[in-house]
């Protein structure tokens, strides 16, 4: 299922044809138009400092953490989400993982989660 993002942007360059993460979550998506404004929220390059957000680079990896801990998200009140976690190699339009990092459990965001977060984070700049 391709996600909202991706539908309303379609490919507007030359060349591979995304592969929304929706549609291949792990290793196989490219390009998907939700992911990429997960990615930008957790900054540039070069890095740019962002309330909430801890980034680190680890040889061509990055990994990042979104605090979530103050948005209006609907959480299972079993299992606190405070962050999601996301995880790419170099910038080259994959994702290898996003996550949603909980007390109890940990699991996969849904495109309705990530795009709350992109719009906290909008509203936040």
């Amino acid at each position: 299922m391709t996600c909202k993002m991706c539908q309303q942007r379609g490919q507007t360059w030359q060349g591979s044809a995304p592969n929304c993460y929706f549609d291949e979550p792990l290793y196989e998506n490219w390009n998907c138009a939700t992911v990429n404004a997960i990615m930008d929220i957790c900054g540039g390059y070069p890095d740019e400092a962002r309330k909430g957000v801890v980034k680190l680079h680890i040889e061509d990896v990055t990994l990042c953490l979104i605090d979530i801990t103050e948005r209006e998200l609907e959480y299972n009140e079993d299992s606190f989400i405070p962050c999601l976690y996301v995880q790419w190699y170099k910038r080259r339009g994959a994702t290898e993982r996003l996550l949603l990092l909980g007390e109890e459990t940990n699991r996969e965001p849904t495109e309705e989660y990530l795009l709350a977060i992109i719009d906290y984070y909008k509203e936040a700049k």
